[in-house]
């Protein structure tokens, strides 16, 4: 018989049907202009498609070729934390860094290091037999006295000089002007509450796991090493930042560890012939001149270690910025747009 084939989908039907009884349509009545039949409208699949994300002209999206900032542009803060640590990549790239900022972080460190040393040198120098007069065990007693005293002039004074080089770095490392010493040092005042008591803490653990057993100082160590450049950058208070430091170093610890382990072989190599030689020469002196020339090798000893220390300290606050900026985000090179308003 007679049958009614359906024109939208070709089906069979009878033919009394009024509509097709496979997809509906009715049968006798004139299809509506759509986007799949004749004369379709503009859209995003006809003839003419209007600009969409994904046609000839797309607009600005996150896919586009022209990504609006977030979406591929500058990227914010601790985007893409980095994966693994690759140790001679990042222990040159602090080279550089410690190289571009020892203008500030040399003076802060050295200056910072030399009031409780010339303190400390006093207190040596009274330590030495030849000086000691008349009262040897007074004269011992006070030159302890100072040791002590100078010692923690030295340790407070070190840590705003530890916050004003590990600023500096991070300025550098973002991309931004350096600060001026005066800038450098200010800032380290300013945090030195946060930097004393993440600093106090990590020595707590590092020296409580170095008793219990050398291994767990040694991780207590790579785990909280990052907690100065988190005061310094984020502002957070010292508790807060060793929580930080450890999920910073999460994942990578095996890799800061080895970071570590060649930057303090380094300085070592650089520093022990250096007191070898400085502590050799004030023994000598001492021995052929007696105690009128103690004081004045004792201050030289402190002149020369405190700028070798600061040396060491630029190098070691560029290490430990390296890996935080790589883990927080910040590329692998010093790009002032990719790392815009991490101090905002």
């Amino acid at each position: 018989g007679t049958v009614n084939v359906c024109p939208s989908c070709g089906a069979a039907n009878a033919a009394a049907a009024t509509q097709c009884a496979i997809c509906g349509r009715a049968f006798g009545a004139q299809p509506q202009p759509g986007p799949f039949g004749a004369q379709p409208q503009p859209g995003p699949f006809g003839a003419q498609p209007q600009p969409n994300p994904f046609g000839a002209q797309p607009q600005h999206n996150p896919f586009g070729a022209q990504p609006q900032p977030g979406f591929g542009g500058p990227a914010p803060l601790g985007p893409t934390p980095a994966a693994t640590l690759e140790v001679g990549e990042v222990l040159r790239a602090a080279f550089e860094l410690s190289k571009r900022t020892a203008g500030t972080t040399l003076p802060a460190l050295f200056v910072m290091a030399l009031p409780g040393g010339i303190v400390s040198a006093v207190g040596s120098s009274m330590q030495n037999p030849l000086a000691a007069g008349s009262d040897p065990f007074g004269a011992l007693g006070a030159g302890l006295a100072l040791i002590v005293v100078g010692a923690l002039i030295a340790g407070l004074m070190g840590q705003v000089g530890a916050g004003a080089a590990s600023h500096v770095v991070l300025e550098a490392r973002a991309g931004r002007p350096l600060p001026s010493l005066g800038d450098a040092l200010t800032t380290g005042l300013g945090r030195l509450g946060s930097v004393l008591l993440a600093t106090f803490l990590t020595s707590v653990a590092v020296g409580f796991g170095t008793l219990l057993c050398l291994v767990p100082g040694v991780i207590a160590a790579v785990v909280l090493c990052l907690a100065i450049p988190v005061v310094m950058a984020e502002r957070l208070s010292g508790v807060d930042a060793l929580s930080r430091s450890a999920a910073l170093t999460d994942g990578v610890r095996v890799d800061v560890f080895v970071i570590l382990l060649v930057a303090v072989l380094c300085a070592f190599a650089i520093l022990a012939p250096v007191m070898c030689c400085v502590g050799g020469a004030i023994g000598g002196a001492v021995a052929v001149g007696g105690a009128g020339v103690g004081l004045g090798a004792q201050l030289v000893n402190q002149v020369i270690s405190g700028f070798a220390g600061a040396v060491i300290g630029a190098f070691f606050h560029a290490v430990l910025v390296e890996i935080y900026a790589r883990r927080s985000g910040w590329g692998t090179s010093s790009d002032a747009t990719a790392v815009a308003g991490v101090f905002s």
